[in-house]
């Protein structure tokens, strides 16, 4: 075998070497080979020449570009050996050489493109020249035994799922310059407990350290600005971050189910809170939500279950659907009473039976709000309210009639779903929108409206039985202010309502004094008819 081995050696040199003299080559271009490593296979694509020896070793020489189509035999490279020549390691063009180990990559190449070493999975270092500018997305996807690498300076940007899947890598340093970390650049780097971020980043993007379970701890530096979608989604080692002021915009799910995180400072610079921003999170005890907050989005602290104290502040003007489920501070609300309502804001009815009333000031009956409620048997709503979110009354199988005020002026989809007792529900506003699904109300109620209203129109579109009440009366508007009702609010408006307060003799009742329609009239209707009159 061995003689059989140096033979096809000889004649391989021979034959280059004849077929270079042919060509009136220098002989010095000739390769000649030793019987430990003969050449298997010889390629050209455009100006690249590559050779494959017996051990797996692949040589490339020439210029320009490297792609998948130059015809590597990519099934049996174990190591490669990149000439000063090449410029770029183009699209594809190691990927899936699960074989290859080790590469050395000259100072020539400015550019590692698309999936260039995607699933290398027996690679397990490479150091990336100076040169190098660019690497691209999916670059070294999948290479699972890839323990270290070096990312020179000359990097400015670090593209999507460039390292996704680099399971074996331990830590990563981010070099100076790099301003976008890409989405699911560091995905599922299960290993990785350290990251050295600089301050030129501004942007962490979507799913970015996704899946880094042993990552213990993170400094984002003030540079950054966004944090994205998913970017530290069950990072369940994570016990500490620190989110610096500049961060302006955190994304949804951004720290789901880090299960270790202990405490989070959410700074001023913040404006909303995702949906399911930290949800999962398991150890987190307390959560303070600062003044610059108004919107908490659908399950952001969701299945937080050791989340005890949460301080909510009057700045928050919306708290969607299981915002704060499954957790024993949402839990300790319910004892005190079922309908739990913060900043007038309803934000859990889960667990109401019987006759419920909603006070005046919700603004809205969310989604799921009153879902799976079997055991709720009546329900108030008040003036205040203007929307019935999806599926709001989901299979209330108890319900058997409700009146929808006229301040309602959307109903949304698969609201009176499955109520399986109602036989009625009316509704006042005769231009509410009612989601166009034959679910929106149970097949069992009667719906009761005006004639010509969007009532009547959709229970005739899903042939629904339909109760006229007839035209819709014709009523004066009240003016809120106008406290002596002349129709202007003025001054005197001010003085009544003063005289109301302090209770002189012979007050009148002034039901257009409720100005925050609270159903009360107090000392904050005052500071609301003095700030209107400053508004005139």
């Amino acid at each position: 075998m061995k003689t059989q081995k140096i033979i096809a050696a000889i004649l391989a040199c021979t034959f280059i070497c004849t077929d270079s003299f042919s060509k009136e080559a220098d002989y010095r271009s000739c390769s000649f080979i030793t019987a430990s490593a003969a050449i298997e296979k010889i390629g050209t694509y455009k100006n690249i020449t590559w050779e494959l020896d017996d051990e797996g070793t692949l040589t490339i020489s020439g210029s320009g570009e490297i792609s998948e189509y130059s015809t590597l035999p990519k099934e049996k490279v174990k190591k490669v050996i990149i000439g000063k020549g090449i410029t770029s390691i183009g699209i594809d063009a190691f990927s899936n050489c699960s074989g290859l180990t080790s590469i050395t990559i000259p100072d020539s190449v400015t550019n590692i493109g698309y999936d260039a070493f995607y699933s290398c999975s027996s690679l397990t270092s490479i150091t990336i020249p100076d040169s190098v500018s660019y690497i691209g997305s999916y670059a070294f996807n999948g290479c699972s035994s890839l323990t270290s690498i070096t990312i020179p300076d000359s990097v400015s940007n670090i593209n999507s799922y460039a390292f996704r899947g680099c399971s074996s890598l331990t830590s990563i340093t981010i070099p100076d310059g790099v301003t976008n970390i890409g989405y699911n650049a560091f995905h599922s780097c299960s290993s990785l407990t350290s990251i050295t971020m600089p301050d030129s980043v501004t942007d962490i993007d979507s799913g970015a350290f996704r899946g880094c379970s042993s990552l213990t701890s993170i400094t984002i530096p003030d540079s950054v600005t966004n944090i994205g979608s998913f970017a530290f989604d069950s990072c369940s080692g994570l016990t500490s971050i620190t989110i610096p002021d500049s961060v302006s915009d955190i994304g949804d799910s951004a720290f789901a189910y880090c299960s270790g995180l202990t405490s989070i400072t959410i700074p001023d610079s913040v404006s909303d809170i995702g949906v399911g921003t930290f949800s999962g999170c398991s150890g987190l005890t307390s959560i303070t939500i600062p003044d610059s907050v108004s919107d908490i989005g659908s399950y952001a602290f969701h299945s937080c279950s050791s989340l005890t104290s949460i301080t909510i502040p009057d700045s928050v003007t919306n708290i969607s659907m299981g915002a704060f489920q499954s957790t024993p501070w949402l839990k300790e609300k319910r004892v005190n009473n079922p309908l739990v309502i913060v900043n007038k804001i309803l934000i859990d009815g889960t667990t109401c039976e019987g006759d419920v009333i909603i006070p005046n000031g919700v603004t809205s009956i969310g989604d799921w709000m009153f879902g799976d409620c079997i055991k709720l048997t009546s329900i108030t709503i008040p003036d205040s309210v203007t929307s019935i979110g999806d599926y709001a009354f989901y299979n209330c199988e108890s319900l058997t009639s409700i009146t929808l005020p006229d301040s309602i002026t959307s109903i949304e989809t698969s609201a009176f779903y499955d109520c399986k007792s109602l036989t009625s529900i009316t509704i006042t506003n005769p231009e509410c929108e009612i989601f166009d699904c034959e679910n929106t109300i149970s097949n069992t109620a009667t719906i009761y409206g005006y004639t010509n209203s969007t009532a009547e129109a959709y229970a005739e579109k899903y042939q629904k039985k339909f109760v006229s009440l007839g035209d819709k009366p014709i009523t004066t508007e009240t003016v809120y202010g106008d406290v002596d009702n002349n129709g202007v609010v003025n001054a005197r408006d001010l003085m009544k309502l003063k005289k109301h307060l302090l209770l002189i003799v012979g007050t009148e009742e002034v039901p257009n004094g409720d100005l925050n329609k609270d159903s009360k009239i107090d000392a904050d209707d005052m500071v609301k008819l003095v700030q209107l009159l400053l508004e005139v």
